[in-house]
């Protein structure tokens, strides 16, 4: 059995109270019906306020979200992920999306789309409701300063809408030593409010990878799976065995148009 070596102070104790002790309260935000929402008037406010009619299918993660349901998108790259992240907070200015990211230059360029809140300062910030979409790594997420000082206040638990998981397939591919506080992600819905619905996104998921990131972060059994193709019919690969010498360079003239005075005249 083991022993502590000294006991722990009231301080200690509550410290690990609030990192260990699963969450029961309930997030504020409204959580709609499927009849209470129109998605023709969705669609009217995100053109007013984003400049973006969105498509059917960004649509129904909007409504996945706002009506308390998980919600994975297997969603190519360029389809338009990033808007799904913004509609659920278009319906009340004082809901909160947790997105977490796994670099800081994707989080850069989602703030810089993003009009309903583009970056933080410190918790206070946060918990004053400055800020719609908060941006974070995995690493500061799960940690016990994050949640003591933001996660576990009425302030923010109150309003958050959503968290979002940007690039799932990192709880795979990056959770082992590498980063290893993606394959501990799991842990934040124990600290969230229950009725928080999380929203996947990635455009890597085969199936054992899908069914290893639900398992990781406690997805419903009944989580709304949105898939857009990922082909590029647009993309070719093609493999050319060179015939000559490599530093003649001469394989590799059919790249260049017969017509090219310039680097600028070949296409790339």
């Amino acid at each position: 059995m083991t022993r502590f070596k000294k006991s722990l102070n009231i301080a200690q104790v509550k410290i690990l109270r609030t990192c260990v002790m699963p969450v029961v309260r309930k997030s504020k935000c409204h959580q709609y019906t499927a009849t209470e929402l129109d998605p023709a008037k969705i669609s009217d406010i995100a053109l007013a306020v984003l400049g973006k009619k969105p498509f059917d299918w960004q649509l129904e993660a909007c409504i996945g979200v706002l009506t308390g349901n998980d919600v994975i998108l297997d969603v190519g790259t360029g389809c338009g992920k990033s808007l799904c992240f913004q509609l659920p907070l278009l319906m009340s200015k004082t809901d909160i999306a947790l997105t977490i990211s796994p670099l800081t230059a994707l989080m850069i360029d989602q703030a810089s789309h993003c009009k309903v809140g583009k970056g933080l300062n410190n918790s206070s910030d946060i918990l004053n409701g400055q800020y719609q979409q908060v941006l974070i790594s995995p690493e500061i997420v799960v940690s016990a300063g994050f949640h003591r000082a933001v996660t576990m206040k009425k302030e923010f638990s109150d309003h958050l809408r959503v968290v979002i998981i940007d690039e799932a397939h990192c709880v795979t591919i990056w959770g082992g030593s590498f980063r290893p506080e993606y394959a501990s992600l799991g842990e934040i819905r124990g600290r969230l409010p229950k009725n928080v619905p999380i929203l996947i996104a990635s455009a890597t998921l085969p199936d054992h990878v899908l069914a290893d990131v639900r398992t990781k972060l406690q997805l419903s059994s009944c989580a709304k799976v949105i898939s857009v193709t990922n082909a590029r019919p647009n993309i070719a690969l093609s493999v050319r065995i060179m015939k000559k010498a490599e530093a003649t360079m001469s394989d590799l003239r059919f790249l260049i148009p017969p017509d090219a005075k310039e680097s600028g005249d070949i296409k790339i």
